[in-house]
């Protein structure tokens, strides 16, 4: 509880200081700035209702007494929100500490709820003006409160009301939201709803819970769980055991290397059935991790790990405390990343030979683009065997013999990429030319050296590989005698190489022009 900047109570004991704050709505309303948009501000208000649903989940065996329902009603006339729920309610006494006793939450040590810190119902600070509570228990009449952000004294009392609540339970709450900023009204039934389905996934996959969404007036649209089980790849799915202090802890995982790219539904840590953040973006976790983003960062790997108890979210609810159990959560996780890897480099290798082929139409354009050369057309061109990118050639003998004297092809050769080369060739050479196509050998360590990759290792071009390339391609193209040819292949081989050595002294080189 924040204690306001008032003189020093008389139980104060003697010779002790105790922690004030001389502005508590400053303070909280600070504290609201955490949040960067006006859905996950919302969410504080149906989470509430969600721990609510949650205590009857669990006194009756993992189910629900009877259909529990969440409504968020979106009134742009009235510039309103309204999220309604039928579980259990407040008493006045509990409604009334909610408000007034900031810090203070009854959840704290209940293992099935989320709350902990008592500070998600001030949420509302960060967007808006005004905030009533309504809520009816069965053991008691129904209650109203009302909370303005700038309001720290004279808040009225729960005000009784004793007609029928609005439920068809006869129990619940329903918050109130009002008197919007103009730069938090940016949402819409769309936006609210697509925030539910991505933060409480795994919580509307239950049977007997219902969270709709819609405008006033106008039809609501139910929230919908994501269905991992019908996105064809290949899954993972594993409950993992941690023990910690003698306990042993579940940890979740339903993950799925997809075939289509599904960077919207990145792998995601949940707690209590609530999304925490995607594992990519918790630094901690991928401190700990071998593969690092471009495993987890993936853009075909999806799903979720629900870290159950053995983790404790932070006050902002999108990372984890530092413990102990934090550590064992992350190290008996990422056991799994040799198997998630294995099934990754196939997509890998997939997206590299597509990368490889969308390269080699573009050196074929490039090629094209520069122009015939500028001398007779020597010989007749003899159509080139067709080859994949990232595939072996075809060669015969009479294929590889090369042209003596003028006879050399001169039309605009076909580039293919390829993994190797046939062993009458050498496995040595960068690139060979056969009939009227050049073969350029991308497993060649020169090719690789001036190739990058991204993170999910996708084959990344860089200048330096696009003057390989060109160097390459210019040593049979245009068409030269054969003697002129060998004479390049010499000349383009001593580029190469001194290029290597002068890029490794990049820095050098660099340091010796600013010093000088």
């Amino acid at each position: 509880m924040f204690q306001a900047n008032t003189p020093s109570r008389p139980n104060r004991i003697p010779g002790t200081l105790e922690l004030e704050i001389s502005d508590p709505v400053l303070m909280l309303n600070e504290i609201a700035r955490r949040y960067e948009t006006t859905e996950r501000v919302l969410m504080e208000y149906v989470d509430n209702a969600l721990d609510d649903a949650e205590a009857l989940y669990v006194d009756h065996n993992q189910r629900y007494p009877y259909p529990i329902t969440i409504d968020i009603t979106i009134d742009a006339a009235a510039g309103a929100v309204t999220i309604q729920d039928n579980c259990r309610g407040m008493s006045r006494d509990v409604l009334e500490r909610v408000v007034k006793n900031i810090g203070e939450s009854q959840k704290r040590g209940v293992t099935w709820v989320n709350g902990r810190f008592g500070f998600g119902v001030q949420a509302f600070r960060a967007a808006a003006e005004h905030i009533q509570f309504q809520t009816q228990h069965q053991t008691s009449s129904g209650y109203s409160l009302e909370l303005d952000r700038r309001q720290q004294r004279g808040i009225k009392e729960a005000k009784r009301h004793d007609d029928p609540f609005p439920t068809n339970s006869g129990t619940g709450t329903i918050v109130t939201i009002t008197g919007f900023d103009p730069d938090w009204s940016d949402f819409s039934v769309e936006s609210v709803k697509a925030e539910i389905e991505h933060h409480f996934e795994r919580l509307i996959a239950r049977p007997g819970l219902t969270i709709t969404v819609g405008e006033a007036g106008q039809p609501a649209r139910q929230c919908t769980p994501f269905d991992y089980d019908h996105i064809a790849g290949r899954a993972i799915r594993r409950t993992l055991q941690a023990t910690y202090k003698g306990e042993t802890y579940p940890i979740e995982l339903h993950l799925v290397v997809a075939r289509e790219k599904r960077p919207e539904r990145a792998v995601s840590f949940f707690v209590r059935g609530r999304r925490i953040n995607d594992a990519v973006q918790i630094k901690s976790f991928i401190r700990k991790s071998a593969y690092k983003t471009r495993l987890w960062g993936h853009p075909h790997l999806l799903g979720y790990i629900e870290a159950g108890e053995i983790v404790q979210p932070a006050i902002t609810r999108d990372d984890f405390n530092r413990t102990y159990g934090r550590q064992l959560c992350y190290e008996t996780i990422l056991t799994l990343e040799p198997e998630i890897n294995t099934l990754i480099k196939p997509v890998n290798q997939a997206g590299k030979n597509q990368t490889l082929g969308k390269l080699e139409n573009v050196i074929n354009e490039a090629v094209a683009a520069a122009g015939a050369p500028d001398q007779a057309d020597t010989g007749s061109a003899t159509p080139a065997s067709v080859a994949e990118a990232g595939t072996t050639p075809a060669f015969s003998a009479e294929s590889t013999a090369r042209s003596d004297g003028d006879g050399a092809f001169s039309a605009i050769p076909d580039i293919r990429l390829v993994t190797e080369f046939p062993p009458t060739v050498g496995v040595e050479n960068r690139a060979y030319l056969v009939d009227n196509t050049i073969y350029i050998n991308i497993e060649h360590p020169d090719f690789q050296e001036r190739l990058a990759y991204t993170r999910q290792r996708i084959p990344k071009i860089t200048d330096r590989l696009t003057a390989y390339l060109a160097g390459l391609i210019s040593i049979y193209y245009p068409a030269q005698p054969v003697e002129v040819t060998a004479g390049l292949e010499a000349q383009v081989d001593t580029i190469i190489k001194l290029e290597s050595v002068l890029h490794q002294q990049q820095a050098e080189l660099g340091k010796a022009l600013m010093n000088s």
